[in-house]
């Protein structure tokens, strides 16, 4: 009831994407970044040691699911908070909550 009650005074707002769109997300800006590289802007300023890690490197890692890793680990880190929160409102709520008519007679 606590919750029923607290959800009708604090609308949300936005939409939730979900974590397989947040993946496409991540991965879209890893290959945006790797796109990049075929550009001179893209290339500017890179030396020896940055040509060498972006070829061996950090393909590997992408393949291997290093941007996956993080975008799962983020989303259990919200998941968290939010189940934390929610707890902690509920447990306001409830104790803000008037006392039943038999306690008080």
């Amino acid at each position: 009831m606590a919750r029923e009650r607290y959800a009708r005074r604090l609308p949300s707002v936005g939409t939730a994407i979900g974590f397989p769109r947040l993946l496409s997300h991540v991965y879209r800006a890893v290959g945006r970044y790797y796109a990049g590289l075929f550009t001179p802007e893209g290339r500017s300023g890179m030396g020896a040691v940055n040509y060498l890690a972006a070829a061996a490197f950090l393909p590997g890692a992408t393949v291997l699911g290093v941007p996956a890793v993080l975008a799962c680990l983020n989303e259990i880190k919200q998941r968290s908070v939010l189940a934390l929160t929610r707890r902690g409102l509920e447990r306001i709520v409830a104790a803000a909550a008037p006392a039943p008519i038999e306690v008080l007679e």
